[in-house]
């Protein structure tokens, strides 16, 4: 039961770390994309989370860094696994 533990644990920190920023492509700089605004939907991923139980989030305001780009965002947390 051990073994099946640590390799399910395992499975999940590879899935986090190697297929997970996949799920959302970036390319190199050649483009210019719109950055993420008030109203747009977010995965709220943690570590001390249970796994795949991530909460889904609404963004209510961005902060800009100097460039003008997104830096930072404040998040509503909308749905909760329990």
């Amino acid at each position: 039961m051990r073994h099946i533990q640590e390799v399910v644990h395992h499975f999940w920190k590879r899935w986090l770390r190697e297929w997970l920023p996949f799920l959302s492509p970036r390319k190199k700089w050649g483009k210019e994309k719109p950055d993420l605004g008030v109203g747009d939907l977010v995965l709220i991923l943690s570590t001390d989370t249970t796994r795949g139980k991530w909460p889904l989030g609404r963004i209510v305001q961005v902060f800009p860094g100097p460039d003008g780009h997104v830096c930072t965002a404040d998040v509503k947390v909308l749905l909760a696994w329990h």
